[in-house]
């Protein structure tokens, strides 16, 4: 069995690449806003596979009474009536990831009595007794990464009150050493994120500094510690901030919302600095940050909630060109802060999930896709990872001539380096002929077939183009593809029970359309 391709798909796999010129009107990228009801004040979500069906559920912490809401996912976009779960005082945040390495979800939630208090997953969507850690004033949000690189997921909160960032270093069984302290340089810390700004394959921490009016770079030393921190100009009264790579120069690069109506952009340098910040028109008073691929253009778009009672959230769409083009969308909920991009049905479109501390509520915003019948269809459930099934389709109608044409997957791990396999032969059902696990739904007896190299971005999200020639001869033929990933255990990325945290997504089949 040879890897390879017919010369004409080779010509049409290996063209030049052309980008999309235009964005397609983001008014068409959601539909309305479903709602579905959690407890009293939600003030944040996390989403992720809680009981191992393949389907994303939700996690929303209900700071007014104490507990966290649970909604079981039903794989169409949907969820079940929520159930309460008992945390704390206070919670203000959740991470989701495999604390105890039995590939089972856990919680961790930050709550205001100066604790991270942690809750092992029994693999059912139900949650153990909560075990508190205790970490500095008033911590506001739960980060989650593997920051002295012993593939066991650590804990990171900025503390509000006093100004500086807490760290627990996992032990793999569930538990954490003590709290380290970090001063943060700010007087009252906000929203952080984490990612390697310097390329040293060291996790990095950035922090909104409100206070001056900058974010705050810490660069992590590869053992759980971080250095002093760096301030970089940020725009007015910064309250959040994110990370991915919008320029595509594969360098991480920063977004922050301002207290106003606007966010600021920052260009990475690859070393640990970020440029002056270009500021772009958001829906008022933005507040928390997604990013993902949105229209399936292969660019890095952002979406914001906003602390406003009109129900707003902001989609800022990447143009390519160094800009962003601002639309709102409604939710139908009031206070919708917190803000989560994935792919709740596995259509292979980036859906938005917004929590609605006014409204008691969560609200769904459906990502639109190419429509049925036009040269694609996806099947089977592949080997989901943590956030639910692996979804997979293409960008566009796969139209013979069409330069632009690209296949995008969602719901990967983060930061992911992946292959894409393509082939004459679909399996419906799919097989683990390689005794790995792993749920392949393109056979391997395909001739021609292939294997491309592709990679994720921090939302989850891949794009890999395949320009198709202008060949009358490839009417009506048909390929399927599926993407394979390495999940990354310490992140909480890797709930397949696979050899080696490996993860396969759902199959799409292509049919070349004249």
């Amino acid at each position: 069995m040879g890897i390879h391709m017919h010369p004409s798909l080779l010509r049409a796999f290996t063209a030049f690449l052309a980008l999309f010129l235009a964005t397609p009107a983001a008014a068409q990228l959601f539909g309305t806003a479903t709602r579905f009801a959690t407890g009293t004040q939600p003030n944040c979500l996390a989403v992720g596979d809680l009981n191992r069906d393949g389907r994303s559920d939700l996690v929303a912490t209900n700071t007014a009474v104490n507990t966290v809401s649970v909604l079981l996912g039903t794989g169409t976009g949907g969820f079940g009536v929520a159930t309460s779960v008992v945390v704390g005082t206070g919670p203000t945040w959740v991470a989701l990831a495999d604390f105890n390495a039995d590939r089972q979800l856990d919680l961790a939630v930050a709550v205001v009595d100066n604790r991270v208090v942690v809750l092992l997953g029994n693999g059912a969507g139900g949650f153990g007794v909560p075990t508190g850690f205790p970490v500095g004033a008033f911590p506001t949000n739960v980060v989650v990464a593997d920051l002295n690189l012993d593939s066991r997921p650590d804990i990171v909160t900025t503390n509000f009150q006093l100004g500086s960032a807490s760290v627990l270093l996992g032990n793999g069984a569930g538990g954490f050493a003590p709290a380290t302290s970090y001063p943060l340089g700010v007087s009252f810390p906000d929203l952080p994120a984490i990612g390697d700004v310097n390329r040293d394959g060291r996790v990095d921490l950035v922090v909104a500094n409100g206070g001056l009016n900058a974010i705050s770079v810490l660069l992590g030393n590869g053992s759980g510690g971080f250095g002093a921190p760096t301030t970089f100009p940020a725009g007015g009264n910064p309250t959040a901030v994110a990370l991915d790579d919008f320029n595509g120069d594969g360098r991480v690069d920063a977004v922050v919302t301002n207290a106003a109506s606007s966010c600021s952009v920052m260009l990475g340098n690859g070393a640990g600095g970020f440029a002056a910040p270009t500021s772009f028109t958001t829906a008022p008073s933005p507040r928390f940050i997604a990013t993902g691929d949105l229209n399936r253009d292969g660019r890095v778009d952002i979406a914001m909630g906003t602390n406003g009672g009109g129900g707003l959230l902001s989609v800022l769409i990447n143009d390519g060109a160094g800009g962003f083009v601002h639309t709102a969308f409604a939710t139908g909920g009031a206070f919708s802060r917190c803000i989560a991009a994935a792919d709740l049905n596995a259509d292979g479109n980036v859906d938005l999930v917004t929590a609605n501390a006014g409204g008691n509520n969560v609200s769904i915003l459906l990502g639109n896709g190419v429509a049925a019948g036009q040269g694609l269809l996806t099947f089977g459930t592949g080997t989901a990872g943590c956030g639910g099934m692996l979804g997979m389709t293409g960008n566009t109608p796969p139209r013979i001539g069409t330069a632009t044409f690209a296949l995008a997957a969602t719901n990967a791990p983060r930061f992911a380096a992946g292959f894409v396999l393509l082939g004459t032969i679909a399996d419906l059902p799919g097989s683990d002929p390689l005794g790995l696990g792993l749920r392949l739904h393109v056979s391997l007896a395909s001739s021609p077939l292939l294997l491309l190299t592709t990679s994720t971005t921090g939302a989850g999200t891949s794009h890999l183009p395949l320009p198709i020639p202008p060949n009358p001869g490839l009417v009506s033929a048909q390929i399927h593809a599926q993407s394979i990933w390495v999940g990354h255990a310490a992140n909480g990325q890797a709930c397949s029970g696979a050899v080696s945290h490996l993860l396969s997504s759902r199959g799409v089949s292509m049919t070349f359309q004249p």
